[in-house]
């Protein structure tokens, strides 16, 4: 594997233990991801987006307790890393903590200006709290955004779901994978589509994505 062959030819380079950790995670290996992430990190422990991955890595594999204070500790080298400000508020989303997550998430936008990512983030956050029509809003904003600038479908489905239509959700995540979106490749470990996994087409689409 390459992966491998480039941390026997440079074991002490942080960022490719990084990436492997990503590697592992698409696939569901998370403890072993875990452990290279944590690999990173000693290496390049004053590292943003290495501390970062780590509670990313952590949120993945559905240890938001850990995640979040993993996030915490990232957010005091730096208040407005948006990556992080990111995944922390899509931990405490998961945790039902939705004032908080969709304070972090605000808070992203507010640093980062108007980034399709993140304003899909907030229109996710509305919908997942029981607030149906600020989401709404806000993806109608995502979609008139969508003419200048992409926006992942992969983000536009996660929307939907967290509305209750999941028809449109498989429309946009079939749209997803004939873009052959690079999000879809952790569609199998991202905890915000975990209602799909007895639903028979997403299987389908895993098989089709080669998860």
């Amino acid at each position: 594997m390459e992966f491998q062959q480039a941390i026997d030819l440079k074991p002490g380079y942080a960022t490719v233990h990084q990436w492997y950790a990503n590697y592992l995670t698409l696939l569901g290996r998370s403890d072993e991801a875990l452990g290279e992430i944590e690999k990173a990190r000693e290496l390049d422990p004053l590292s943003l987006i290495v501390n970062e991955s780590v509670g990313w890595h952590l949120y993945l594999s559905g240890r938001y307790d850990e995640a979040i204070v993993q996030l915490k500790k990232t957010l005091e080298m730096n208040p407005e890393f948006a990556p992080a400000l990111s995944v922390l508020g899509m931990a405490y989303l998961q945790k039902k903590m939705y004032p908080d997550g969709i304070a972090a998430i605000r808070k992203v936008i507010a640093v980062s200006g108007e980034v399709s990512d993140y304003v899909a983030e907030l229109a996710y956050a509305y919908a997942i709290s029981g607030k149906p029509e600020p989401a709404k809003e806000t993806l109608d904003k995502l979609i008139a955004q969508s003419k200048d600038q992409y926006v992942s479908p992969v983000t536009v489905a996660r929307i939907y779901l967290a509305l209750g239509q999941t028809e449109e959700t498989f429309r946009w995540l079939q749209k997803a994978y004939e873009e052959h979106s690079e999000f879809l490749v952790f569609l199998k470990v991202d905890p915000t589509f975990q209602p799909l996994h007895s639903d028979p087409r997403f299987q389908k689409l895993l098989d089709s994505i080669g998860l």
